[in-house]
């Protein structure tokens, strides 16, 4: 209906699902730090590259406060 309507594919898919950025850099990706994460089993620990502290543990799940770490320590 939303189509009839005159919405492109791309202008529906930002509207009901959150977006993320991905960076590649050779033969590798990296995924930024964004609130998509949020409810997402990690699949290895997170450490702050600074103080080495574990910021989420293997297999807990990613929360908004998780977040606000990771973005904080870089």
């Amino acid at each position: 209906m939303l189509k009839a309507l005159g919405y492109s594919n791309e202008e529906l898919l930002k509207t009901f699902y959150p977006v993320e950025t991905i960076t590649i850099k050779g033969n590798a990706f990296a995924r930024g730090v964004s609130e998509v994460l949020v409810g997402n089993k990690s699949v290895q620990n997170i450490i702050a590259p600074d103080t080495k502290e574990v910021i989420v543990r293997e297999a807990m799940k990613i929360t908004k406060g998780a977040i606000k770490k990771m973005e904080s320590s870089g």
